[in-house]
């Protein structure tokens, strides 16, 4: 479990990134931004979201790693008595998809409502919640496949899909649970 405290949130424009969580010799980082999708009701107008999502910055220098996880994006409220509020997700990540998350997780206008209970003093916290075991690596030496000494991974039983459990926000998330593949470049200096 980490979290991500941001401030000034009301003028972020654009995706943020929190600073690295190891877990298993791995960086985990949360993605925290808005986003403008076409409304569901009206194609002619758009609404604006928060998108949240964490990446896996992978094993460096191997040829192929992988790791399942199940992961709890919370939304933290400013009364403990309060719920959070929480989407969960279930991903593969692996060396070219490496980014697991939802563009629709929250109306953009209902976390800057106080009244909702998300926001205080124009800051707000995310919270991952993250169950993975160590990453399945497989490493290149010279010509033969070498296997890093680390744990198989545990791939999820054929019945279980990536992305959030409730049909209708299924289309926030491909198959491989990521909301949007372009943000990988910004993440590679990893």
């Amino acid at each position: 479990m980490f979290r991500f405290h941001v401030k000034n949130f009301s003028k972020v424009n654009m995706p943020l990134w929190s600073a690295p969580c190891w877990l298993h010799g791995v960086p985990w980082v949360i993605k925290a931004g808005p986003i403008t999708v076409p409304s569901s009701e009206n194609e002619n107008k758009e609404e604006k979201f928060l998108s949240v999502g964490l990446r896996c910055g992978g094993v460096w220098g191997a040829a192929f790693w992988a790791c399942y996880g199940i992961v709890d994006l919370c939304l933290l409220p400013v009364n403990r008595k309060q719920a959070p509020y929480v989407v969960g997700i279930e991903c593969l990540f692996q060396k070219n998809v490496c980014f697991g998350g939802v563009n629709r997780f929250m109306l953009w206008e209902n976390v800057l409502n106080p009244h909702h209970g998300y926001i205080e003093d124009d800051a707000v916290t995310f919270e991952v919640r993250l169950r993975t075991a160590p990453p399945y690596v497989i490493n290149w030496s010279s010509d033969r496949l070498m296997r890093a000494p680390m744990q198989t991974l545990a791939v999820p039983p054929p019945h279980v899909t990536s992305g959030r459990k409730d049909e209708d926000r299924n289309s926030d998330v491909n198959e491989n649970g990521s909301d949007d593949d372009s943000d990988d470049e910004d993440m590679n200096k990893l």
